[in-house]
């Protein structure tokens, strides 16, 4: 059984009935990511700023709800807390020559971080493929 960091985009997907994703975003779930998942601090702060932006939840959200969200998600049985101990530099040397911009910066310590702990980082962002690459992409779960 693998375990899954969720990234911001499926944590948001699963939450939003109405976002495009979260039929297959909760299938997937539900199939294999319930099992063994886990989320960091960067990942809820990004879930938290996500759930509080009224032009994507159609309503304005305030930091008490929003952390009732998130606690309905990390309360669940399988899920487990990723510590950030490393820098960026570290989680992202395997990959650092894949690096060209400036939106790629959280994919990378994210996907770093999931391959220090030997998990996998579940998105839905297709542009972390190229990030991976062929030889790391054992660490990514594209739910597609």
């Amino acid at each position: 059984m693998s375990l899954h960091l969720l990234d911001v985009n499926v944590m948001v997907a699963l939450h939003l009935p109405e976002h495009e994703a979260h039929s297959r975003v909760f299938e997937w779930f539900l199939r294999t990511g319930r099992k063994s998942f886990c989320t960091c601090a960067l990942t809820q702060a990004g879930f938290l700023r996500m759930m509080m932006n009224p032009v994507l939840t159609g309503e304005k959200i305030t930091l008490n709800e929003a952390q009732e969200l998130l606690d309905s998600l990390v309360q669940q049985s399988g899920h487990g807390f990723l510590q950030m101990e490393c820098s960026f530099r570290e989680a992202a040397a395997p990959f650092e020559d894949r690096i060209f911009g400036h939106r790629q910066i959280t994919d990378a310590y994210l996907l770093g971080l999931a391959m220090r702990h030997k998990a996998k980082l579940a998105t839905l962002d297709k542009a972390i493929v190229h990030l991976a690459g062929q030889q790391l992409s054992s660490h990514l779960a594209l739910i597609q």
